[in-house]
């Protein structure tokens, strides 16, 4: 049965000419003219049924030979589709450390310039509030005379402030490097700083220091030389009296010009610090009045003037005197 199965399957493969079938019979020796089958050469007795059996072994080792090269074909093509899949993998894997590093890096990078900048500022917080003052120059609580724009800077983000640069119109950076001279810290954030502060520079550093203390609207409010009408105005005035000496009081010619409320007015009560000899002006003015016309703005303002700023204030009131020598 098993030489009948081999004989059938032998015919079959090679009852018509094929390149597989040339190649085996080639192998063995048998040669085929053009359009003849190994059946014709079987019929005419040329071909045995041995030389079919050893023919269809052929046939299957090659068949076999065949599978396996496909089978390692197959298994070598899986192991390089494995291998690039692995290599790929492991590629970005290594690319998702690199990138992990780096930013593990830039942000330890940012951690320490924070830290750097943040330790700078208590540094410089610290320095601006320890920095022994030369009474000659004291101005107001840390605002000294000579203060240069960068300190005035420092101290306004120290105190959580936000430094406004009147002359430019514009809020101050921490990089600014082209200040005006009229510069005012605003929303100035602790117990220290009631108010804000307001520095003007001349040359390197701070000779005047302006704090308003005062502003509200109320009806028309007459003044002397000893009142400004106001009661918030005049309790400043009188803290003033008790810390400084009061040096002069407004004239009677300002005095009736601001009475007259004609545009915008002010008037100076002078106080002199007693150590310094520096001046401190509480300067009361007003603006134009409300839409309804009926209340005007009232504002009191506290300038603390340098040496030179004094001299210069005193020498401008002195031009203005008349004398003797004048006619």
């Amino acid at each position: 049965m098993k030489k009948l199965l081999i004989l059938l399957f032998s015919l079959f493969l090679f009852s018509s000419p094929s390149i597989f079938a040339d190649e085996i019979l080639k192998i063995e020796g048998i040669s085929l003219e053009d359009g003849q089958s190994i059946l014709e050469l079987f019929q005419k007795g040329e071909v045995t049924i041995d030389d079919l059996n050893a023919l269809s072994l052929k046939a299957e080792e090659e068949a076999a030979e065949r599978k396996k090269i496909a089978d390692a074909k197959k298994a070598a093509d899986k192991k390089r589709a494995a291998d690039a899949k692995k290599a790929a993998e492991k590629k970005r894997a290594v690319d998702a450390k690199k990138a992990a590093d780096k930013k593990r890096a830039v942000d330890a990078k940012k951690a320490a310039d924070a830290k750097k900048a943040a330790d700078k500022e208590i540094s410089d917080c610290i320095a601006i509030k320890n920095k022994k003052i030369d009474p000659d120059v004291k101005g107001y609580k840390d605002v000294f005379f000579g203060m240069t724009k960068d300190e005035f800077r420092i101290l306004a983000k120290c105190n959580k402030g936000s430094l406004f640069d009147i002359q430019k119109q514009g809020y101050v950076q921490d990089d600014s490097r082209n200040m005006g001279n009229n510069l005012i810290i605003f929303e100035l954030n602790n117990d220290r700083y009631r108010y804000n502060v307001n520095a003007i520079f001349s040359g390197p550093g701070v000779t005047e220091i302006s704090v308003r203390a005062y502003s509200e609207y109320h009806n028309v409010m007459r003044i002397n030389s000893k009142s400004s009408g106001i009661t918030g105005i005049d309790k400043i005035k009188d803290l003033l009296e008790k810390k400084y000496s009061l040096l002069i009081k407004p004239s009677d010619e300002s005095i009736e010009k601001y009475n007259e409320y004609i545009g915008w007015n002010e008037v100076d009560f002078v106080f002199q610090n007693k150590d310094t000899q520096n001046l401190v002006i509480l300067r009361v003015g007003y603006s134009l009045p409300d839409a309804l016309g009926l209340k005007y703005s009232y504002d009191g303002n506290i300038h603390y003037l340098s040496k030179r700023a004094s001299e210069t204030y005193l020498n401008n009131i002195q031009s203005e005197v008349l004398s003797e020598d004048d006619f």
